[in-house]
């Protein structure tokens, strides 16, 4: 229902930056560039950095492992509330490398265009991954 209404203000002329709303359906795909893929690498670790309350932290994290869980494993407070994909609570911005975000059901399109993303739903895609929590405005 909320998408119809969402096309029907965009089709009498309604910006998109005027449009908000709130998605609660498990059926949103993630926005990744490309699908992450289960290979032999998967339990070899891969270099990561974290950025949260101005400092930087670097760690190897499992390939199997959400953002947020390997920013916790490594003992850094990093914010979060219903790991669902729902609260936003643990959105970043991702400065390099590449995740896959296997659902959204807070961020805007415009805020997926600009790197940022739910840490407890995004999966490393690269061999590197550098997210800030900063950025997010925490």
């Amino acid at each position: 229902m909320m998408r119809v209404v969402e096309q029907s203000l965009k089709d009498h002329n309604q910006s998109d930056d005027k449009i908000r709303f709130e998605l609660f359906d498990s059926g949103q795909p993630g926005r990744a560039k490309q699908p992450a893929s289960i290979s032999d690498q998967v339990n070899k670790g891969i270099p990561a950095q974290v950025t949260l309350g101005g400092g930087t932290r670097n760690f190897v994290m499992k390939r199997d492992s959400s953002l947020l869980a390997a920013a916790l494993d490594n003992a850094l407070d990093a914010p979060y509330a219903c790991r669902a994909g729902v609260c936003s609570t643990c959105k970043a911005k991702v400065l390099d490398g590449e995740v896959e975000m296997v659902a959204n059901h807070a961020l805007e399109d415009y805020e997926v265009e600009a790197g940022y993303v739910l840490t407890c739903q995004c999966y490393p895609v690269s061999d590197k991954v550098v997210w800030d929590y900063d950025q997010a405005g925490h």
